[in-house]
C-alpha cells in the first residue's frame, strides 16, 4: 500500500541525491570533467568523494536523531 510506495520513493530520491552529492564532490576534487563522468576521474578523486559524501549522510542523519532525543517523553508519573 502507501507504505510500500513511500518506502521506495525514499530510497530512489535518497539513491539520486547521495549519487548527485557523489558527483559533485568527485568533480570538485578532480576539476572539470568535461564530457566525462565521475568515473573516468583518478581513483583517489572518487575515494575521496566516497569520504565527503558519507561526511555528509552521517550530518544529515544527526540532525533528526538529535532533534527526537531532544523531545523524547520523560518516564511518565502515575
Amino acid at each position: 500500500g502507501l507504505l510500500s510506495v513511500t518506502r521506495n520513493l525514499g530510497t530512489t530520491i535518497g539513491t539520486a541525491v547521495i549519487g548527485a552529492i557523489w558527483t559533485a564532490s568527485v568533480a570538485a576534487r578532480s576539476g572539470d570533467l568535461a564530457g566525462q563522468g565521475p568515473t573516468d576521474a583518478p581513483l583517489g578523486d572518487q575515494v575521496s568523494g566516497l569520504q565527503d559524501t558519507l561526511v555528509i549522510v552521517a550530518l544529515a542523519l544527526a540532525v533528526p536523531i538529535a532533534i527526537a532525543l531532544a523531545v523524547r517523553p520523560g518516564p511518565r508519573r502515575r
